[in-house]
């Protein structure tokens, strides 16, 4: 893929957003932190309630988190596996 400054890789391109959200995951939870209401968050973050809440979540349960993404990326696989 090319844009205005070159080659994009499609690895490059996939880490771009990862940063971008784990920004915005921890400044959901600086927030959340200080006091700051979920809907407060949510409004001045420009998301939805349920993913201020998720990202709360996501951050004060690490180990749950990733045995989720875990269990999605392997049911995922096995389904990917089945149709082949």
């Amino acid at each position: 893929m090319k844009n205005e400054k070159g080659d994009i890789s499609p690895k490059n391109k996939e880490q771009k957003p990862k940063k971008k959200k784990k920004g915005k995951i921890a400044e959901v939870f600086r927030l959340h932190q200080k006091g700051v209401s979920v809907k407060d968050i949510a409004e001045k973050m420009k998301l939805k309630e349920s993913v201020v809440r998720a990202y709360i979540w996501r951050t004060k349960n690490p180990e749950k988190y990733q045995k989720l993404v875990k269990r999605w990326y392997d049911k995922k696989k096995a389904k990917e596996a089945k149709q082949k």
